[in-house]
């Protein structure tokens, strides 16, 4: 796992304060074996500020997990967690903001603000928990990215067909014939399936661990922008 470890940058870590008032370079606590962090968005304007919580896996409220790619970025943009200022990824910030607009949320799960990522033991023992966390997570939501100008286009059609589909596919996909496949998808030459290309080429699908994260999760909702499928 060491080359996953290395490969998530080190994030600034929050200013907190000690018994004196004065600043410490000590925010996270320890861990215990089978515990992680779960966070929720308290706002998103004029910053996003988040509540951090420490819980137990046997014992913590219902979460959902946020899927994303890293994509190289340096941590550059500031939030508060609990009261205190956190540099993150720009793309982070963004998922952030896009997922609170989107979605109904309660608590949330993502490396960058779960783990305590200038803790490399924390970081290995952490690694070794993602397969709980995905698993236990109530849904996991996959995030693309900003919308662009036909994400929009792929991410309303996907349903539509899939709608279609369904009602075939109750005997089993392997008992569709090519013909009943084709009279619900668009034309070839439509634009649909270049946006959908597009959309199939973004970082988050050039990750090595989404096999992992989509197969555990319970339930998988995709978000580009505003639009989720």
């Amino acid at each position: 796992m060491s080359w996953f470890i290395k490969g998530i940058p080190t994030l600034k870590k929050p200013l907190a304060r000690d018994s004196n008032g004065n600043h410490s370079d000590s925010t996270y606590g320890p861990l215990e074996p089978g515990c992680t962090r779960i966070f929720r968005i308290l706002h998103i304007n004029p910053h996003v500020a988040l509540e951090v919580l420490a819980v137990s896996l046997d014992s913590c409220p219902d979460f959902e997990a946020i899927s994303y790619a890293w994509e190289g970025q340096e941590p550059s943009e500031t939030i508060t967690c609990n009261g205190q200022p956190y540099l993150i990824t720009n793309t982070l910030l963004n998922a952030f903001r896009n997922i609170n607009g989107a979605m109904d949320l309660t608590w949330l799960w993502c490396d960058a603000i779960s783990i305590d990522q200038s803790n490399l033991d924390e970081k290995g023992e952490q690694v070794k928990n993602m397969y709980r966390v995905f698993r236990q997570a109530s849904r996991v939501i996959v995030w693309l990215g900003l919308a662009s100008s036909d994400s929009d286009l792929a991410m309303t059609t996907i349903p539509r067909i899939w709608a279609k589909l369904k009602p075939l596919s109750e005997t089993g996909f392997e008992e569709l014939q090519d013909n009943q496949v084709y009279c619900v998808l668009p034309p070839d030459n439509d634009h649909f399936w270049e946006a959908l290309c597009r959309l199939g080429s973004r970082p988050w699908f050039q990750r090595l661990w989404i096999v992992q994260e989509a197969a555990l999760a319970s339930q998988l909702v995709f978000l580009c922008g505003q639009r989720s499928v």
